[in-house]
């Protein structure tokens, strides 16, 4: 073979070797995370959504146009504010709820948020919802981002040890998702507080929920938002949420944080307590209830109320139960209603 011809072949084959190794270095991003076309539609990927109720994640599919870390993080992020074509869910950065910058380590596959201070304004269930939608979002693209943390308005989210919180995916694996095909719209009675703070009375209200999960969780989350009617009070602390919920042969076991423990305007503990027993036993299925606060038993709740063991719906708090009209009931009969939510 002459000379030149031989040199003509080896810039081919040069030519050729470096066009299969681009290829490959390109099929590995992809086969790495899972983004090539084909992966990428069976892969399943979601945009995590909110509930308009605010009681529940949506996850809607998704197809990423982006095949790079960078470019897969700035979408996914864009998508997180972009509004859904449906009116049963929003998007999680909405309204005056956006983050103002991000920064993404692809070396320690961290990702960091920035929000401004009106994250504060968010009630204790819709922040958790945040967390959950954006953690859920962003963690599942294989290994681009292992962990997100929050940090608001100049202070990292952090957790009971004081350092910040570095949130996984699982994190929040126990959270109720709801399937966009098995809604269902229903009217529940929530009881909140009379406007003399003295009693109980039940309100409908129109939620839509999760007819294949368990509705509870969802009532109790709408308790917590407090009521709708004017002329009632809240019942229950706006810094509650509800961290672990069981249903099973009548009893409603249920788990709050420390803010359930809050009381309201002065008003007897009592009424926080029944307000969460008589809502969940006016449900199917359930007849008692249990509640516990970070995982333990309260011994002693505020004002000395019985907050251990099993609980069942106290028509005696409750005005219109007992056919006696709670805002004209006198001292003796207050004090009596007092001693009926310790019992």
């Amino acid at each position: 073979m002459r000379k030149g011809n031989r040199m003509a072949v080896l810039f081919l084959s040069v030519c050729l070797l470096t066009a299969l190794c681009g290829c490959s270095g390109l099929h590995r991003l992809g086969s790495r995370f899972g983004l090539g076309n084909a992966d990428n539609e069976t892969q399943g990927y979601n945009i995590y959504y909110i509930s308009q109720d605010e009681t529940y994640l949506v996850p809607v599919s998704y197809k990423l146009q982006s095949t790079t870390e960078d470019k897969i993080v700035e979408e996914t992020l864009h998508e997180l504010g972009r509004e859904p074509d449906s009116d049963k869910y929003r998007a999680v950065f909405s309204g005056k709820l956006q983050y103002k910058r991000y920064e993404y380590n692809r070396e320690s596959k961290a990702l960091n948020l920035y929000f401004g201070a009106d994250y504060k304004k968010l009630s204790a269930s819709e922040e958790r919802l945040v967390r959950a939608a954006v953690v859920k979002t962003m963690t599942q693209f294989g290994s681009i981002i292992d962990y997100v943390s929050f940090n608001v308005d100049g202070t990292w989210i952090s957790g009971e040890d004081g350092q910040t919180l570095k949130m996984k995916g699982n994190d929040f694996i126990t959270y109720i998702e709801m399937n966009t095909d098995s809604y269902k719209t229903a009217e529940y009675t929530l009881y909140f507080v009379t406007p003399d703070g003295k009693s109980l009375k039940g309100e409908n209200v129109e939620l839509t929920v999760d007819s294949v999960k368990p509705e509870a969780e969802p009532v109790l989350n709408a308790l917590i938002r407090g009521p709708q009617d004017e002329g009632s009070r809240r019942s229950v602390s706006a810094n509650t949420s509800v961290m672990n919920l069981y249903v099973k042969d009548g009893l409603c076991q249920v788990d709050f944080n420390q803010g359930f423990l809050e009381k309201i305007d002065g008003q007897n503990f009592g009424l926080n307590i029944y307000s969460v027993v008589n809502t969940l036993t006016s449900l199917d299925g359930i007849n008692r209830v249990e509640i516990t606060v970070d995982g333990k038993a309260i011994a002693n709740a505020p004002d000395d109320q019985k907050l251990s063991g099993e609980l069942t719906f106290n028509s005696s708090l409750t005005a219109g139960e007992d056919e006696s009209d709670p805002a004209g009931e006198s001292e003796e009969e207050s004090a009596a209603v007092s001693t009926a939510a310790k019992k």
